[in-house]
Formats: C-alpha cells, sequence, structure tokens
C-alpha cells in the first residue's frame, strides 16, 4: 500500500504546475505559469505578494528562477518575502547549463 501511495502522491503533485518568479539581472520580476505555452508577465516590485498570491492555490508550488548574474541576496530577499507573507511551497529552479558552462571556464585557469 505505501508505494501505491507513493505514487498517487506522485502524480497528484506532478498534476500541479508550478508559478515561476524570474529575477532578472536588473532586479525586474516577471511571473509565468510553468506549462506549454506560457508567457512571463512583468509585475512591479511591490506587487509580488499580491500577484502570487493571485495566481496559486495551497498545492502550486512556486519557484524562484534568478539569472546567475543576479546577486544572491536578491534571491534571498524575494524568498523571504513570500515566505514571511505565508507562502510556504517554495523553491529555486537551477539552470544545470549555465553550472556546466562555467566549470570548462574555471579548469582552464589551473
Amino acid at each position: 500500500h505505501l508505494s501505491l501511495r507513493r505514487q498517487r502522491q506522485m502524480c497528484i503533485r506532478d498534476s500541479v504546475k508550478p508559478l515561476e518568479v524570474q529575477i532578472s539581472e536588473d532586479g525586474k520580476i516577471a511571473l509565468r505559469m510553468r506549462e506549454p505555452g506560457a508567457t512571463m508577465q512583468d509585475i512591479a516590485r511591490p506587487e509580488l505578494v499580491a500577484q502570487v498570491r493571485s495566481r496559486i492555490t495551497a498545492e502550486t508550488p512556486v519557484v524562484i528562477a534568478a539569472d546567475g548574474k543576479v546577486p544572491y541576496e536578491t534571491v534571498v530577499k524575494v524568498m523571504d518575502e513570500l515566505r514571511t507573507n505565508g507562502i510556504t511551497r517554495l523553491g529555486l529552479l537551477v539552470d544545470q547549463s549555465a553550472a556546466g558552462a562555467s566549470q570548462p571556464a574555471s579548469a582552464k585557469k589551473r
């Protein structure tokens, strides 16, 4: 029964599309549901919490995506703002291609 329950939970979890909060290098924020055809919509920073709340349910995960040039502190501030306002299903979206691209450059320095 345990494995069937886990499979069902995974299917339910997979059917809920996350909301992506994208932070650009210049600090601008855009939102989109992570589903085919969805486009980013720019929002003003003071509207962040209200805009996120209007687009999610209690089951909707929120993922934060940021360019590698965005200061870590900026990402943490966005996460903290969402968390302190009751949005707790948060995660970070990692760009694997960007991480892999930086490895050869550091290897060349050696």
